[in-house]
């Protein structure tokens, strides 16, 4: 279980315009049997239905009239009765699920599906495939491990109709299993660590997880190169995103920063 996977995740689909959004993990059994098959069981607590995904917690907002429109995330325990348990299918699981509640279109499934992809192939190489009218999995390649799914869904809550598209964002254990299974050793410990593209803030980002990986390793000389490539990523960010400021304006900020931490007035 690898949660710096998930937090990639929550951070990725967030840029990607998201929104975090804080949910249930137990549901009415009648909320529960809107998306889990007939013959598999709930697991009850206290006469509630441990989540499946957040899909549920989100569809239990909607039915109690909280669900807002847009398009959001959360973070959730999963909890299945599956039929065959083994590596890849397992009682209890972590998943970043998403979900759009304002434009439940195919047009809009099918854009979710890019971001979701776009996510994935950062760690391993997937391809997309159809499994029904508006229904699609994301695969990944070399064997053929699902990493997530896709599609539109509708229910009613009395009078009151309800549509939404949902979507994986990254399951766990799942892609680090499909990562192990892709990629050899280098430099780091750490296969987890997605690459981005220079100039953007998620470069600062996959190079500071690359140093958390070389201090936790003790490796003294991948820590310089890390800093190196660090510094790099921050000016290659600051000429994509605020041209004209430069790592010399960086560090004239941070000598003014210093002086007020040791004058005690920040």
């Amino acid at each position: 279980m690898n949660l710096q996977l998930l937090n990639h995740a929550e951070v990725y689909y967030q840029l990607a315009g998201f929104s975090k959004l804080a949910v249930p993990w137990w549901v009415t059994p009648k909320i529960s049997a809107i998306t889990k098959p007939a013959e598999r069981n709930d697991f009850l607590v206290k006469e509630k239905a441990l989540v499946g995904s957040a899909e549920q917690s989100f569809l239990q907002l909607a039915f109690e009239n909280k669900m807002p429109k847009g398009r959001f995330l959360a973070t959730t325990p999963c909890f299945r009765d599956e039929p065959k348990i083994d590596e890849l299918h397992q009682n209890y699981f972590l998943k970043t699920e998403l979900i759009d509640t304002e434009n439940a279109s195919r047009e809009s499934l099918l854009q979710i599906i890019e971001i979701a992809r776009v996510f994935f192939e950062k760690f391993v190489r997937v391809e997309v495939v159809e499994t029904g009218e508006n229904a699609y999995d994301i695969q990944e390649i070399k064997n053929g491990i699902e990493l997530g799914s896709y599609g539109i869904r509708e229910t009613s809550f009395g009078k009151r109709k309800f549509a939404w598209i949902f979507a994986t964002g990254c399951a766990e254990p799942r892609l680090s299993l499909a990562v192990e299974a892709n990629k050899r050793m280098g430099y780091h410990h750490d296969l987890s660590i997605p690459k981005s593209e220079l100039g953007s803030i998620t470069k600062i980002f996959e190079e500071l997880h690359e140093l958390q990986d070389a201090v936790l390793n003790h490796q003294k000389l991948l820590i310089l190169c890390e800093l190196a490539d660090l510094m790099g990523a921050v000016r290659s960010f600051l000429a994509n995103n605020y041209p004209g400021i430069e790592l010399n304006d960086l560090k004239e900020m941070s000598r003014l920063t210093e002086r007020a931490f040791k004058a005690g007035l920040r």
